[in-house]
């Protein structure tokens, strides 16, 4: 779903920036991805519901908030262009390395169990920047020891 998103946006991309380009924009995906989180959080749902197929079990609101998440972020760069910097470039050429990593760290944490403080939002940001940073890590690791053109092959960054 996801990669068809994204396949529609860059084919349509003149009308995708007209519409991430605006403050209220901005605003507004952000009034709605935080709404979606609170409501998801709620509910005492993280990540996509699970269910048999062609069994209803209700709307995911992972998939609304993932799609507003994207219009945030791209509306964020696009209306404070400052924080498109150098960090990004790397951060974005590093991501499917980081997305294949963070299935590694995420499973080491469930095995190990993460040290939860009892805040729901603190443990959730907590984990998410240990995981996204420890997967960055490895990521800078692979390329160090097996040099950028192997470490494609090994993890795609």
């Amino acid at each position: 779903f996801f990669y068809l998103f994204g396949v529609y946006c860059s084919l349509h991309k003149a009308a995708f920036l007209r519409l991430c380009s605006g403050p209220l924009t901005l605003a507004a995906s952000t009034i709605v991805v935080v709404n979606l989180a609170v409501a998801q959080f709620a509910a005492g749902g993280l990540g996509p519901v699970q269910a048999t197929f062609f069994h209803w079990v209700g709307l995911d609101l992972n998939y609304l908030q993932k799609i507003g998440l994207v219009i945030c972020l791209c509306s964020l760069f696009l209306v404070l262009p400052r924080l498109n910097g150098g960090w990004l470039r790397i951060v974005a050429r590093d991501s499917f390395g980081i997305f294949f990593a963070h299935n590694l760290v995420v499973a080491l944490f469930l095995k190990t169990g993460w040290p939860a403080m009892g805040l729901k939002w603190v443990d959730l940001a907590a984990a998410s920047a240990t995981v996204f940073v420890i997967s960055h890590l490895i990521v800078l690791a692979v390329r160090a020891v097996a040099g950028p053109v192997r470490s494609r092959y090994l993890i795609g960054a």
